[in-house]
């Protein structure tokens, strides 16, 4: 195989029709990558399951296609196809081994790859021609300078942006943004963020540009005192009222008035224009209508003054208060009676009484015992009692404190008891009399004691002689043994061998335990003295981490010498010349260290061997997955399927916990179509629901195919703790049903 192209990539931009891309070079297997640059957002890299692609291992190239489907690249985007080879060499000839021209001619178009590969490379720096007299340091100096005044240029613009940015931002200010003006219009505001536009006449701008309250009423025609009335309180008032028929107003005050009805009937009495005429409207004209006054008829006949008399309803009469004038169906209450304290029930109870009450009370008074109402005696002496109250069943006596228990009894004073006979050996009580008579009789029965007779006084001789040792001052003989006492003992009980082995040691080779303590010696001592910890601390430094005072002082180990032994500032100074100082050393030659275990935010001072850096920043060609916290770190979450899209409203259709770093964040968003769609929008988003730019919004109506998918641009998310993302995806459609499938995912790699 030859490799006659020297292409290594081919660039296409979109045209709203092409799907399927051809590349015309080798692209080995594995090698290939592709990328989708957005004017608005930037290169984004696909992954393999976003496209299809033939002819890999292929001189004469193939075909990319993509999107494999949904809509196709319109003129903002640019597609990428690219050989990407890795910088390795795997083709191991073994000595004396079968030769393959093939072989080596796939080295040799391998070498030639990578070659393309980098001066395609080269071509995209930045040269300087041979012979410039402009260094490549000078020009990137220039090219620093240029960037750092664009960035200035930049700031400056950014400023002038933001500050006019905060002028349209001014709540007074922002409302009127919205608004296009138009002649003969004025703004104003229809809240305190929104504002809106009227119109404005030419007689609207000649009154507000009047200067004062009479000018404008001027302009208006409400000159007070020739156009309009001037105000009255009582004109006021009267405006005030509401008017309706048959109704004529009134006054109720200073300047204050009502309404109040006026009948047809008032009407024709009000218009009579003379007292006559009045009362013949009213009827009362006197001598026809009244009687006209007269001082003997100012009191009725039938009126009658009411003393001592009642009124009989049932017969309409009125007479003086008998039995027989009140009904019997008239009752009287309880509480019309006396003070009212007895009531209606307590008078029934008389009903069936055959006899005076009282005497019926005093005939059963003595013959009902009442209860007791003081505690029962106790201590006294026994007494049938005259008391006629009896005592309540859970009447409770008082303890006796005159009389002993069975159990345990407390006896005081000098108790007596009938005393046993003599030689009586039971548990009765024995009383003194009967101890003092067995006593006497015992005495009776002694008759010597060591050939002694009579009464008997004990010898000291009486114990020795039959082995036995006085109190005082005793001398044992033998093997002595007796109790042993607790450690610690400090009494004048007997110390066995066994207390003093246990507490004491003993004067040679003794073993101490606990803390023993001893008198310490004086600084500088050299004898048999124990020596106390207070003596080793003040006068010799500890074995381990120890801290010399003075000038301590040793042997010069030889030059060279690596052990333990201390090194002196002889040794030091002449082997100064071999070694760095730990104060900023500079190395000379190759210097080594421990290659430290590669983690993400290890951050400790331990050298960085150059095995080290690699670890962390070389890539890999090897299958395993990249340790979580490292950079490269790859994440992804695929959609569940059926979540199902409501026209112009964003959706969350897949979720994905980052933890902190710094993350490119894409995905891809697949739609079950069986609708019209106008467009469509996909996001990567923090907030929940809501799309956050960079978008990637489609229009195309009624041209989405039944199946769609739709890439979501990278975002770039930088999180110091863990956070939630989503992809979000919205649609416009007017009927049937928009659905998100399972192909959906997002994706996130770290960056750093």
């Amino acid at each position: 195989m030859t490799v006659s192209n020297t292409k290594s990539y081919i660039t296409a931009t979109g045209n709203n029709a092409t799907r399927v891309w051809p590349y015309a070079f080798l692209i080995p297997t594995n090698s290939q990558v592709v990328t989708v640059w957005d004017a608005t957002n930037g290169p984004v890299q696909l992954l393999p399951s976003q496209y299809t692609i033939t002819g890999l291992d292929n001189p004469n190239g193939g075909t990319v296609t993509y999107p494999i489907t949904g809509p196709v690249l319109d003129t903002d985007h640019t597609i990428t196809i690219e050989r990407i080879l890795a910088p390795v060499q795997l083709v191991d000839l073994s000595s004396q081994g079968s030769f393959y021209p093939s072989t080596l001619e796939g080295m040799v178009d391998y070498v030639t790859m990578l070659y393309q590969q980098l001066a395609f490379l080269a071509s995209r720096t930045v040269q300087i021609p041979v012979g410039s007299p402009v260094t490549p340091e000078d020009y990137l100096l220039t090219l620093q300078q240029l960037v750092n005044q664009a960035a200035q240029s930049a700031a400056d613009a950014a400023a002038s942006a933001q500050a006019a940015s905060d002028f349209v931002n001014q709540p007074g200010i922002a409302p009127l943004g919205p608004l296009s003006p138009a002649a003969n219009t004025f703004a104003y505001y229809t809240s305190t963020t929104a504002a809106a536009l009227t119109s404005l006449t030419a007689f609207g701008r000649s009154l507000i540009d009047d200067v004062d309250a009479p000018t404008a009423r001027s302009t208006l025609g409400l000159v007070i005192g020739s156009n309009v009335q001037a105000y009255d309180a009582t004109l006021g008032s009267l405006a005030g009222l509401t008017t309706a028929a048959d109704q004529t107003i009134y006054s109720t005050g200073v300047d204050t008035f009502a309404m109040t009805s006026l009948t047809t009937f008032a009407r024709t009495l009000i218009d009579d224009t003379t007292q006559a005429a009045m009362q013949s409207t009213l009827g009362l004209v006197i001598g026809t209508n009244v009687q006209a006054f007269d001082a003997t008829t100012t009191k009725n006949a039938a009126v009658q003054t009411l003393t001592n008399k009642t009124i009989d309803a049932a017969n309409n009469t009125i007479s003086n208060i008998a039995n027989a004038n009140i009904s019997a169906t008239a009752a009287i209450d309880a509480s019309k009676i006396a003070n009212g304290q007895v009531s209606n029930t307590e008078f029934q109870y008389l009903d069936g009484v055959t006899s005076s009450i009282q005497t019926q009370i005093n005939n059963v008074s003595g013959s009902v015992p009442l209860a007791a109402t003081v505690a029962p005696l106790m201590d006294g002496s026994a007494a049938v009692g005259v008391a006629t109250k009896w005592a309540r069943e859970d009447h409770v006596h008082p303890t006796d404190t005159s009389r002993a228990p069975l159990n345990n009894a407390g006896l005081t004073g000098v108790p007596t008891a009938p005393t046993a006979t003599a030689g009586t050996n039971t548990t009765q009580i024995a009383t003194t009399q009967f101890v003092t008579t067995a006593i006497a009789g015992s005495v009776a029965g002694v008759s010597s004691f060591n050939t002694r007779q009579g009464a008997v006084t004990l010898l000291l001789t009486d114990v020795t002689g039959v082995g036995g040792a006085p109190i005082a001052s005793p001398t044992f003989t033998g093997t002595p043994a007796g109790p042993t006492a607790t450690a610690g003992t400090s009494t004048t009980q007997l110390a066995t061998t066994q207390f003093v082995a246990a507490s004491f040691a003993p004067l040679a080779s003794p073993t101490f335990t606990g803390t023993p303590t001893a008198p310490t010696a004086t600084a500088g001592t050299s004898t048999g003295q124990l020596a106390t910890t207070q003596f080793v601390a003040t006068s010799f430094a500890p074995l381990a981490s120890p801290t010399f005072t003075g000038t301590p002082s040793g042997p010069t180990a030889t030059a060279g010498t690596a052990t333990t032994q201390f090194a002196t500032t002889q040794f030091v100074a002449t082997a100064l010349g071999s070694y760095a100082p730990l104060a900023s050393p500079t190395f000379t030659g190759t210097p080594a260290a421990p290659t430290a275990s590669f983690a993400v935010g290890l951050g400790s001072t331990q050298l960085a061997t150059t095995a080290y850096v690699r670890t962390g920043v070389t890539g890999t060609n090897a299958t395993d997955p990249i340790t979580s916290g490292q950079v490269g770190e790859f994440l992804s979450n695929n959609g569940v399927g059926g979540i199902g899209l409501t026209t112009g409203v964003a959706i969350n259709v897949v979720t994905l916990t980052l933890p902190s770093g710094d993350w490119d964040v894409w995905g891809v968003i697949t739609l079950s179509i069986s609708a019209s769609i106008t467009n469509f929008t996909g996001s990567v988003s923090q907030t929940s629901n809501t799309h956050q730019a960079p978008a990637v919004t489609l229009s195309s109506a009624g041209t989405f195919n039944a199946v769609s998918a739709f890439p979501v641009p990278h975002q770039r998310i930088a999180v110091s703790g863990s956070i939630t993302v989503w992809t979000v995806a919205s649609a416009g459609f007017s009927s049937g049903t928009v659905t998100a499938t399972n192909a959906c995912a997002i994706y996130a790699r770290r960056r750093r």
